[in-house]
């Protein structure tokens, strides 16, 4: 049976896209492999290669319904280019272009819907590198073709295997169909586990890729494939939308000329080096196209502040809608760029403040970033510690949920949010604003009589997942991906710590789908735990059955989610700590050092500031930072800044990133001056054994 209509224009899509490549001074790529080489000239080519092929005689076979199979034109594509890397050195420019359109091939192929997966991307049988090899590397290629999946197929898969087999029994005969490759997504809700799966499919990923705590790590995946690319997308294209914010949990009303004072304050709020924030939220284009955030509204600043002047709000929701919609559309456009992100969590969880029942008086300063609690993950002290001496600051998370003095409650409402236990949250770090607490919620709750917040406050008790720069962990480790790891600190917060409702999946799950609606939409940030984190230990423990590490309100219920067509590993990532981005923990090794010490002196002599300079706030600054080892070399001496006039500043992200780091303690390696040119001393040229015969010898000759 010929190729059909639908699959012979997408291969005439596929060799146009090969003939469409050009190099440089726009040279064709495919030029060169369009017709077969001189076989008078190049008598030797058609003796080391089996089975020729070009281009042109590819297409005009498949314009003449010469094929039955398009797996068949596939093998014959693939047959030019394997033909010319194996004919041609490796660093010809030939063998180079051929390699080059093979991958653009094999990418094309698999982009198109119509087309079924190639058997396999090796060399086909007629290929030299097949018919030209040795007996021995010919069976360890058969054996590697013949072991078992790295992964189990999903239950789609396997059904359309048994379809196929079907069809091979009821014909008598192979039609060589190929099903890894679908032409639709189709969404399986699975339900068939809850909190209790065991993970054993990434039990087997974690075992495939052998990767041990205190090994050099051997990163296998560091990018996911296009295929895997495209299954992520095509599923989350077809998922549910997020309808939107509720009516519920928005301001009280206020006099309409609080909204212009509130937008001032955002607008012309400054860090502590004198920097505009709001530059965040201005440079955000009016046209920029943010997908899933399903919000009527798309004001930006300069509008919401033009409509609170002149008074067309015509209540205090409205206006609370446009803010809240647009530090939304600046959390997404800005995910990528962590200063931005960071400055746009800390104006909203400043315009929270301000929106409270009791906001802030000017001037507008935290040393916190306007959180409500002293210290984030990471910085607090672990909850396990007993009596030992650790630091951390104390009193801020407990160890199991509290609940005295507190009237607990289904649901709470919060700007346009609907929290309820079990749902996963971004709340406002006092450390880092661009790292958001990640946290599940254990308990929604209102103050009561005698309770350490004000009576009638609502707020949330959740655990906190730890990022990996929240660790102690080995320089060697390596890390899912977007992963977090469960602790066992129990916090409570006020509502306005919430920034946004996210989710969380565990490994099992993660690898297999995504979760269903309400649990996420797409658009929503999503991550992936694996692991259980002690901070006192130190310690990451594998988690086999999560029901224990679950809220007990949802630890029964099936987790459904959207399957994929196959098993997606997430890719993998080194230490964050290897990138220069400290966050409250550090790397372990010989001296169990935290990272965070970076620093230099700068000596700079005391002057009296004339009377148009600017006050000094880069003291100010390091002040609010946290606090670090004092390293440096006129500190070891004993001098301090008050006696010699010189400062301790932190070197910034993008300088210490360009640096080496000790692999043992993750410290900068910093140098006061190059190594000294001293002459190497040499190696003794005779051993002591020899130089005791020596003077044996010449003891006896005397």
């Amino acid at each position: 049976m010929a190729v059909a209509a639908a699959q012979k224009n997408a291969i005439e899509h596929v060799l146009q896209a090969l003939l469409s490549v050009t190099g440089a001074r726009k040279r064709q790529l495919a030029a060169m492999f369009r017709q077969l080489v001189d076989r008078d000239e190049w008598a030797e080519y058609y003796e080391l290669i089996p089975a020729p092929r070009c281009l042109d005689d590819i297409s005009a076979n498949v314009v003449n319904n010469k094929y039955d199979d398009p797996l068949d034109v596939f093998t014959d594509i693939h047959l030019v280019f394997w033909n010319a890397m194996w004919y041609n050195e490796p660093e010809s420019q030939i063998a180079k272009d051929a390699k080059e359109l093979k991958n653009i091939m094999e990418r094309e192929w698999r982009a198109s819907t119509e087309l079924p997966w190639p058997r396999s991307t090796s060399p086909p049988p007629d290929a030299p590198q097949r018919v030209h090899k040795n007996q021995k590397e010919e069976e360890e290629e058969e054996e590697e073709e013949g072991k078992a999946p790295r992964f189990p197929p999903t239950a789609s898969v396997l059904s359309q295997e048994a379809d196929a087999d079907s069809e091979t029994n009821q014909h008598g005969h192979h039609h060589h169909r190929h099903h890894h490759g679908h032409h639709h997504i189709r969404r399986v809700a699975d339900q068939t586990h809850g909190y209790s799966d065991r993970a054993r499919v990434a039990d087997s990923a974690r075992e495939v890729e052998n990767v041990h705590i205190g090994v050099a790590p051997v990163i296998t995946r560091t990018e996911l494939s296009p295929l895997e690319k495209r299954l992520i997308h095509h599923l989350e294209n077809s998922l549910p939308r997020w309808p939107g914010f509720s009516e519920s949990g928005w301001m009280h009303d206020v006099d309409a000329e609080r909204h212009t004072e509130i937008v001032h304050i955002i607008k012309s709020y400054k860090d502590i080096i004198g920097n505009r924030v709001a530059v965040s939220l201005e440079d955000i284009p009016n046209d920029a196209s943010i997908p899933s955030t399903s919000t009527t509204s798309h004001a930006t600043l300069k509008e919401i502040e033009t409509r609170a002047k002149g008074r067309n709000y015509h209540n205090s929701q409205e206006f609370d809608v446009d803010m809240v919609s647009l530090f939304q559309r600046a959390r997404r456009w800005h995910r990528t760029t962590p200063d931005a992100y960071g400055r746009v969590i800390l104006l909203q969880r400043l315009y929270q403040a301000l929106t409270s029942q009791e906001p802030p008086s000017a001037p507008y300063s935290s040393t916190t970033h306007f959180a409500a609690l002293r210290a984030g993950p990471g910085s607090v002290r672990p909850v396990n510690a007993g009596d030992a001496h650790v630091p951390g600051v104390e009193g801020v998370t407990f160890a199991s949920v509290p609940t005295r003095n507190r009237t607990p409650f289904d649901v709470v409402h919060y700007k346009g949010l609907e929290l309820r236990v079990g749902d996963w949250v971004h709340l406002s770090n006092p450390d880092d604003p661009s790292r958001p607490i990640v946290a599940q919620i254990y308990m929604c709750w209102m103050a009561e009589e005698n309770a350490s917040v004000k009576k009638g406050q609502q707020g949330i008790t959740v655990s906190w997942y730890y990022r990996p720069e929240q660790t102690y962990h080995p320089i060697s480790r390596v890390f899912w991906e977007n992963e977090v790891f469960k602790t066992d600190h129990f916090v409570e917060h006020p509502l306005t710590d919430v920034l946004e409702k996210i989710s969380c999946q565990f490994t099992s799950r993660y690898i297999r789908g995504r979760p269903r609606a309400p649990q996420w939409y797409p658009g929503f940030a999503l991550y992936v735990c694996d692991s259980h984190y002690d901070d006192f230990a130190r310690r990451f423990t594998r988690i086999s059955d999560w029901a224990p590490y679950v809220p007990a309100a949802v630890r029964n219920d099936p987790l459904p989610i959207f399957s994929f067509e196959q098993t997606i590993i997430p890719p993998r990532r080194i230490t964050p700590f290897a990138q220069g981005r400290p966050s409250g923990g550090g790397v372990t090794g010989g001296l169990r050092a935290a990272y965070g010490s970076e620093t230099v002196a700068l000596l700079a002599a005391p002057s009296d500031p004339g009377p148009n300079d600017e006050p000094n706030t880069s003291s100010q600054a390091s002040s609010q930072q946290t606090s670090f080892t004092d390293r440096s070399l006129l500190t070891f001496a004993g001098y301090t800044p008050q006696s010699t006039g010189y400062r301790i500043e932190k070197l910034p992200q993008e300088t210490v990133m360009h640096f080496d780091h000790d692999p043992e303690t993750n410290e900068i390696l910093w140098f006061s001056a190059p190594p000294m040119a001293t002459p190497r001393a040499h190696a003794p040229k005779r051993s002591i054994e020899y130089l005791h015969f020596l003077a044996q010898k010449k003891k006896k000759a005397v």
